[in-house]
C-alpha cells in the first residue's frame, strides 16, 4: 500500500424541425410494447407520447452541421406502416437483429426491409431531437458526404437520451470473398453480407467478391448468409476513406436446414448503450455502420488464389523504404540533415478475451480483457471474444529529443539536452521534456507532414505484440534499474533530474537497449516502460473524472485510480488500451500497472509510467492529467503514417 500512496503523491506534482414520416405512425410488431396499445375497434393506433433521442452533429473540422438528416431503425423489431424499400438487385434485408423474414410484398424480392421508424434534421447548431415510439434505435446521421451511425439507443420514459456530439466522417468500405466447401454445388454468386439492424447490404458476384459501401470509421458486426448454409459472423474495423479488404476467405464450413440465419446475439445491439438524461454525459458506443445505398459489385475479376496474402497494408511504408512489409525494421528519416531512427511495426491480428470462461479450458482462467495470439478453440466473436488488426506504421525507436540534442558517451558524459523545437529520434540523447499536450502534437506534425503524435491505439499495437508473445519488456522505472530485473542498468542523463536517462541505453553486461525494446531484439522500440512519461493522442478524461474522452467525444464510465484488473472489452475502447476494471491489488495478468487520474480539469492521457514509478509502471499503466501541463517527467514520441497520407489525426481537444 505505501507504494501506491508514493506513487500519488509523486505523481501530484505534476498537476496543474422535420416531423415523423407520415405513411402511418409506425409502431412495433412481433411483441408487445409498454405504452402502445392497438384499438381493435377501429382499427387505429394508440400511441402513448413518444420518447425522445437528442444529439448534435459536427464535422471533423468542428464545425456544427445544420441540416444533417437523422434517421432511426428500429432494432427491437420491424416497424409496421412504413414503406418497404428494394435493393436494387431485388434482395431486401430486415433491420430486424439477424433474422431475415420471406415476402411476397415485392415481385422478385426474397427479403425485405423497412423504413426508417422517423426522422429529422439537425438545426443551425447541429443539434437535434427526434420523437419515436419507446424502443432501442439505430441512429444514421448523414451530411452531404459525411456520416456517422449510432447504434442502440433506447428511447425511454424520463427525459431526452442525449447521443452527445458525434463526428460525421468520409465513409470507407469492406471488400472480400466467400468460398463454400469443395463438395457443394451451389454458386458462388448471391451470397448476402450486411449489418443486422440496418438496412445495409450487399451480394457477391459470380466469382464470390463483394463490395460494401458506405460504412463509417468504427467497428461494426456483419452477417454473413448463404442459402443454405450456416451464417457466419463477422467483426470489422473501418478507417474513415480507406478500403477495408477482408484478409481471408469468408468460408462456409457447414450446411444447415435452414436457409434462415440464426438470430445474432442480443448483446450486439444492445451491450454497450445505457439510457441517461441529457443532463450526464450518455456513453458511445462504437460507430457500426452507415447505409450503403446499393449494392456494388466488383467487375469480374478472376476468383482468388486458395492461398489469402499474408496480412499488410498497401502502401503502408514510405517511399524510399524497400524492406519487408510483414517484418519489424528499422526506417532511417532524414529532415533538415538530421537522421532519425523509426521502426516498422507490421499488420498483425490479435484477440481479446472478453468472456475467457467461455472461450476454452486453455483460456478459462485469464483476466478479462487479455489478448491472446491465436483465435479462441470455443466461443462466440463479439460476446466471448473479439479479433483486432493492429500495426501499419512507423514508430521513433525512442523517445524525442530536440534536434539539436548531442548523444552521450558509454558512461553519458557529453550529452547535451538542446534547445532548437525541433525533434530528432537517436540513441543515447536526453528526453525532451517539459511539453504540455498540444505542443508535444505541434513538435510532431511539425517534424514531417506524415508524423503525428503517438496514438493510443499504436501503443496498444506494440502492447499487444510484445504481451501475446509473452515478452516481459523492462524498463528505466527504478532510478536507472529495472523492478523486474536486477542485471539491468541505464545511463543517468547528466542534464536532469537523478534517476532520468539517457534514450535507448538500457542494458546489462554483454546486451544493449534490446532487452527493453517491445520486440526483445534491436529492431524494437525502446524506452516504453519507464524513463519518461509518454502524451499519447486519444485518450482523455472528462474534467469530473468519470468518462472517458475518445478524441472530442465523451464515451463510457472511466474507471477510478487503482490497480489494472481487467481491460475495457467494449468496441470502442479495446483498440486503444483502457483499463476496464480498477482495484486495490494488483492483477496476476495486468501485475501492479496502475491508472491514476487527477485533476478537475479535462485529463489527457500519458502512458508507461516513469522513472521512479517501479512495478507499477508497465503496458497498461495509464496516468490521465487534469490541465494541459508538462515537466521533467513528461516526454513524447512521434509516429510515422504513410497509409494514411498527410497527418489530420489530432486536433485541438475542444471538450473543456
Amino acid at each position: 500500500m505505501h507504494r501506491r500512496v508514493s506513487f500519488l503523491l509523486a505523481l501530484s506534482l505534476l498537476a496543474g424541425c422535420y416531423d415523423l414520416p407520415r405513411v402511418g405512425m409506425p409502431r412495433l410488431v412481433g411483441k408487445s410494447s409498454p405504452g402502445i396499445t392497438s384499438q381493435s375497434t377501429s382499427g387505429t393506433t394508440d400511441l402513448s407520447p413518444l420518447a425522445q433521442i437528442g444529439g448534435r452533429a459536427r464535422s471533423a473540422a468542428g464545425e456544427f452541421l445544420s441540416g444533417a438528416v437523422i434517421r432511426a431503425f428500429p432494432v427491437d423489431g420491424p416497424v409496421e406502416g412504413s414503406a418497404l424499400v428494394s435493393h436494387h438487385s431485388g434482395g431486401l434485408v430486415s433491420n430486424h437483429v439477424g433474422s431475415l423474414r420471406a415476402t411476397q410484398a415485392l415481385s422478385g424480392a426474397s427479403r425485405f426491409t423497412q423504413a426508417e421508424a422517423g426522422r429529422t434534421t439537425s438545426d443551425v447548431e447541429g443539434r437535434f431531437t427526434l420523437s419515436l415510439p419507446r424502443g432501442i434505435y439505430n441512429l444514421e446521421m448523414v451530411a452531404g458526404d459525411v456520416k456517422a451511425w449510432v447504434p442502440a439507443v433506447t428511447a425511454a420514459d424520463g427525459g431526452v437520451f442525449d447521443c452527445g456530439e458525434r463526428i460525421l466522417l468520409a465513409p470507407g468500405k469492406l471488400t472480400g470473398w466467400i468460398a463454400i466447401p469443395a463438395d457443394a454445388t451451389a454458386a458462388l454468386a448471391a451470397g448476402e453480407i450486411f449489418v443486422p439492424g440496418s438496412p445495409y447490404l450487399a451480394r457477391t458476384d459470380a466469382t464470390g467478391r463483394f463490395e460494401l459501401v458506405g460504412l463509417p470509421a468504427g467497428e461494426f458486426h456483419v452477417l454473413v448468409w448463404k442459402s443454405g448454409f450456416t451464417p457466419v459472423r463477422l467483426q470489422v474495423q473501418i478507417e474513415s476513406e480507406r478500403d477495408r479488404a477482408w484478409p481471408d476467405a469468408i468460408a462456409f464450413d457447414a450446411v444447415t436446414e435452414s436457409s434462415e440465419p440464426s438470430v445474432l446475439p442480443a448483446e450486439w445491439a444492445t451491450a454497450s448503450s445505457t439510457p441517461a438524461p441529457v443532463a450526464s454525459p450518455s456513453p458511445i458506443v462504437s460507430p457500426v455502420v452507415s447505409p450503403s445505398a446499393s449494392t456494388i459489385a466488383l467487375p469480374g475479376p478472376a476468383a482468388p488464389s486458395s492461398t489469402p496474402s499474408p496480412l499488410s497494408v498497401a502502401e503502408g511504408l514510405a517511399p524510399d523504404d524497400h524492406a519487408d512489409v510483414n517484418q519489424h525494421h528499422l526506417y532511417q528519416k532524414i529532415v533538415d540533415g538530421e537522421r532519425s531512427t523509426f521502426v516498422w511495426i507490421p499488420v498483425f491480428k490479435a484477440y481479446q478475451l472478453i468472456r475467457p470462461a467461455s472461450c476454452g479450458r486453455d483460456q478459462a482462467g485469464k483476466g478479462i480483457g487479455t489478448w491472446v495470439p491465436d483465435r479462441p478453440l470455443e466461443g462466440l466473436q463479439g460476446l466471448d471474444w473479439a479479433a483486432e488488426t493492429f500495426g501499419g506504421f512507423y514508430v521513433a525507436q525512442f523517445e524525442a529529443s530536440h534536434v539539436d540534442a548531442n548523444p552521450g558517451g558509454s558512461d553519458g558524459s557529453g550529452a547535451t539536452a538542446g534547445t532548437r523545437p525541433r525533434l530528432k529520434v537517436e540513441r543515447r540523447c536526453v528526453p525532451w521534456t517539459g511539453l504540455d499536450w498540444d505542443q508535444a502534437v505541434a513538435a510532431c506534425q511539425e517534424y514531417d507532414e506524415h508524423a503525428d503524435l503517438m496514438s493510443d491505439e499504436e501503443w496498444t499495437a506494440l502492447a499487444v505484440w510484445a504481451t501475446t508473445r509473452q515478452l516481459l519488456v523492462s524498463g528505466n522505472d527504478d532510478f536507472l534499474r529495472s523492478a523486474d530485473r536486477n542485471d539491468l542498468n541505464f545511463i543517468q542523463d547528466p542534464t536532469g533530474p537523478i534517476g532520468r536517462a539517457l534514450t535507448g541505453t538500457g542494458g546489462s553486461p554483454g546486451q544493449g537497449f534490446e532487452v527493453t525494446s517491445h520486440t526483445g531484439q534491436a529492431v524494437g522500440v525502446a524506452d516504453l516502460i519507464g524513463n519518461v512519461l509518454e502524451w499519447t493522442g486519444t485518450v482523455g478524461r472528462t474534467p469530473a473524472g468519470d468518462r472517458w474522452i475518445i478524441g472530442d467525444t465523451i464515451s463510457t464510465a472511466c474507471p477510478p485510480s487503482g490497480f489494472v484488473l481487467g481491460l475495457d472489452t467494449s468496441p470502442d475502447l479495446r483498440i486503444l488500451g483502457v483499463p476496464g476494471q480498477t482495484g486495490g491489488s494488483g492483477s496476476l495478468f495486468f501485475g501492479s500497472d496502475f491508472l491514476a487520474s487527477m485533476g478537475q480539469d479535462r485529463a489527457r492521457s500519458l502512458r508507461g509510467g516513469y522513472w521512479e514509478n517501479r512495478r507499477q509502471a508497465g503496458w497498461w499503466q495509464l496516468f490521465l492529467l487534469g490541465g494541459n501541463l508538462g515537466n521533467n517527467n513528461v516526454g513524447f514520441r512521434p509516429v510515422l503514417n504513410y497509409g494514411r497520407g498527410s497527418s489530420s489525426r489530432m486536433t485541438a481537444w475542444s471538450i473543456r
